[in-house]
């Protein structure tokens, strides 16, 4: 066989050839060349660096071997597609095996030249795309995962360009929320969902400059037309080359209304402690104020900022403010509530404060605090104080009363009986002064229990309309004549003094009981004063005081520049027998009297006094009120009394006071029936009415009582004669029997006392 004749290459050609060879062998991108079943005959350098494989490796293998299995259908119906297209090229992406095992990302531009005589092949041009695909993938889960964030939100998330205001896109919160469609919001601009009053503030947004991050409070419109309130934050972004604003709309429509109760709550609790008369703050478990209303502030004569942050240590003396510490650990430690009283100096006063504290806990239940409550108690623990004594001088005036009664029995028993022994007697009897001796004492005795009477306000009254400064002028007539001329007397009486209805004797003896003792309260001289003024007291005086009431009155002041009263004994001045007197100098009953007279006048008696400054009482009695009188029993002129033949009721539960005034009007020629008691007087006269001509009843009976058994009298007979007798006063009759009583006599009684009352009953026609 002849030998194929060799073909020449030109220099020029040559030189082409060369060239080609050094772009293919130095070009960046693999490169190379296959059969039409796909096997390699040729790789490029840049080939066998992307695969990783030598020339001896690849040259001679097919190519599908290298493509990844998922990959390798799309590829080889590229390759057969490019078979049937000489000339022409086509491009395709798919994974190739590395030498190391590894996938590679490889982009194949391949291109049919199998018809070329010079090349006959498939010119395969591939570069690695690998990172490229990376980077593709990562922003694509990149978009997916924030576009799952934007579509999960819960709450709304908008997109609206900027220039246009036009939004772009929504998420599924904004379509539920609104109730706009996803296709009407892309139909919407920003004005279309914000109110039209907010159109001006909207549009100085929109000329202003871009701004990052929250925006604001705004007002959106909700398809069914109602307002929400949103918060916005917004961030910009770069959309095809459009600025786009990105938006998080969270509704706090409801936080608002909550946040907007909380105040009002706030601004009702705080003006409700602010308004309340008590004083409130609250402490730390450290002991330092967290907060203080006004009134406890101005109780601390501080500023709330003086207050709030500081301790009791910053605000009190050392003491007081170790004893506040002490009951706020208690309750700490306790977690109970705890109450106290302290003591705080006011306005140069000292004022006592009720406290309670009470433990405030936290969210865990744990104590982090004290609330404390406090308020001013002084008038009240003055109130209590008077209210004690006035319960005291209430007790001992029933004691004092009960008594005097029951000795005023035993005084008509014995001055009764010695009237009886001395009307028996001759003139020259030797045992007349011994008679008429005993007689004075029971006298004197009888005087005592009418003074244990008065302070236990059952002492016989003769209330008229009475001008008191009559009764002051009276009293100082007297004194001037009793009193150290060293003591100055003074009387000072207001321009039309109102009346009083009292007993002018007994004012008199108020009068001249308490300045007699303000006279022996000043042996060196002094001045008394008596002064008396109208008065109008308000609602508000009984708070300060416990047995005042208000009205009109007339304010009787009597006042020395004596010793004055020591605090210690105040309380027990107006007890009956306690005085300050030595023995033999003082019953003890003056002013015992003065507050029993006063109190049966319906007034009370007010003092105050400071040792070495004096003393002043001041009486309160009311005003005299002018009203028609009923028609009273006229009293007869008393002669020497004279005796008669009537029968006579008595009835009395002491033996002795029976027997007494059995032997008395037996005497003076009546003939008596006696009863032991109101109910056997009863029964007595329903048998006897006819011939009884007066019932002398006692006030006080077993079984039925003198004011029980009128009543059954006078259903008997509306025109019994009845004559009541007690150790008491008229003052305990009945206002509604007052006038069917025909007589009254006080035991201790004289034998012509009681003949004398009983002959005027029995001449007085009724």
């Amino acid at each position: 066989m002849a030998d194929e004749p060799q073909r020449q290459v030109s220099p020029a050609g040559k030189d082409s050839e060369l060239h080609f060879r050094a772009l293919i062998e130095h070009s960046f991108d693999g490169i190379t060349l296959l059969t039409a079943t796909g096997d390699i005959l040729y790789a490029s350098p840049s080939a066998l660096r992307i695969s990783g494989h030598t020339a001896e490796e690849l040259v001679g293998r097919s190519v599908f071997d290298l493509i990844h299995p998922d990959d390798l259908p799309v590829v080889q119906a590229t390759f057969t597609r490019l078979l049937h297209t000489p000339g022409g090229s086509t491009t395709v992406q798919a994974r190739c095996r590395h030498k190391d095992g590894s996938w590679r990302w490889i982009e194949n531009t391949g291109t049919n030249l199998l018809d070329q005589p010079h090349v006959r092949a498939i010119v395969s041009n591939y570069r690695d795309i690998t990172a490229q695909k990376q980077a593709e993938q990562a922003l694509q889960q990149s978009e997916e995962r924030y576009r799952h964030l934007f579509e999960s939100s819960p709450h709304p998330m908008l997109v609206y360009e900027w220039e246009t205001q036009r939004f772009l896109a929504v998420n599924d919160a904004a379509v539920r929320h609104y109730g706009y469609t996803r296709g009407e919001w892309l139909q919407l601009t920003v004005f279309d969902i914000n109110p039209v009053e907010d159109e001006a503030r909207l549009r100085e947004v929109f000329r202003g400059p871009a701004v990052d991050g929250r925006v604001g409070l705004w007002r959106h419109r909700k398809k069914d037309g109602s307002i929400i309130d949103v918060e916005i934050r917004g961030h910009w972004i770069a959309l095809d080359g459009r600025r786009v604003r990105f938006v998080l709309a969270l509704d706090v429509t409801e936080r608002l209304r909550a946040e907007a109760a909380v105040r009002a709550s706030e601004a009702k609790y705080r003006s409700l402690i602010e308004n309340l008369e008590l004083q409130v703050f609250l402490k730390d478990r450290a002991g330092r104020y967290a907060a203080a209303n006004q009134r406890f502030c101005r109780a601390l004569e501080r500023a709330e900022t003086e207050v709030v942050g500081r301790t009791d240590a910053e605000l009190f003396p050392a003491d007081q403010a170790e004893k506040f510490r002490a009951e706020e650990l208690a309750v700490v430690a306790s977690g109970q509530r705890r109450e106290a009283e302290m003591l705080l100096r006011i306005e140069g006063q000292q004022r006592t404060f009720r406290v309670v504290r009470s433990p405030v806990r936290d969210e865990r239940g744990a104590v982090g605090g004290v609330l404390g409550i406090c308020w001013d108690v002084s008038e009240q623990r003055v109130l209590e104080a008077q209210l004690r004594q006035a319960q005291k001088m209430e007790a001992i005036g029933m004691l004092a009363g009960g008594v005097a009664h029951d000795f005023n029995n035993l005084l008509a028993v014995i001055v009764g009986n010695i009237a009886l022994a001395l009307g028996s007697l001759p003139e020259n009897h030797a045992s007349r002064d011994l008679l008429l001796t005993a007689e004075r004492a029971g006298v004197q005795a009888a005087d005592l229990t009418n003074r244990l009477l008065g302070f236990a306000r059952q002492t016989i009254l003769r209330p008229v309309p009475t001008q008191l400064q009559n009764c002051m002028e009276e009293t100082v007539r007297i004194l001037r004549r009793t009193v150290d001329p060293r003591i100055a007397l003074e009387v000072r009486c207001a321009e039309h003094l109102w009346l009083v209805e009292a007993d002018p004797a007994q004012i008199n003896q108020v009068l001249l009981n308490l300045c007699l003792n303000a006279r022996d309260a000043m042996p060196q001289g002094g001045r008394i004063a008596l002064e008396a003024a109208n008065v109008v007291l308000d609602a508000d005086y009984p708070r300060q005081h416990v047995e005042g009431r208000g009205g009109e009155f007339v304010r009787l002041r009597i006042g020395d520049t004596g010793q004055g009263i020591p605090p210690e004994i105040r309380s027990r001045i107006f007890e009956p027998f306690f005085t300050t007197k030595e023995p033999g100098k003082g019953t003890g009953l003056g002013l015992a009297m003065v507050f029993g007279i006063i109190k049966q006048h319906q007034g009370w008696i007010d003092f105050t006094s400071e040792v070495g400054e004096g003393t002043c009482f001041d009486i309160f009695l009311p005003r005299h009120v002018p009203w028609t009188t009923t028609d009273q029993v006229p009293s007869t002129t008393r002669q020497a009394p004279r005796g008669g033949h009537e029968t006579i009721l008595l009835a009395d539960d002491e033996p002795m006071i029976r027997k007494l005034g059995k032997t008395i009007l037996e005497r003076y020629g009546y003939r008596v029936l006696l009863a032991e008691d109101g109910l056997e007087a009863v029964q007595l006269y329903e048998r006897e009415r006819e011939r009884i001509g007066l019932v002398l009843l006692d006030l006080t009976m077993p079984r039925l009582s003198g004011h029980d058994a009128l009543q059954h009298l006078l259903q008997l007979d509306p025109l019994v004669r009845v004559v009541f007798a007690s150790g008491y006063s008229a003052e305990h009759l009945d206002q509604a029997y007052h006038k069917r009583v025909m007589g009254f006599i006080n035991k201790p009684f004289r034998p012509e006392q009681l003949a004398q009352v009983v002959r005027e009953v029995l001449d007085h026609h009724v």
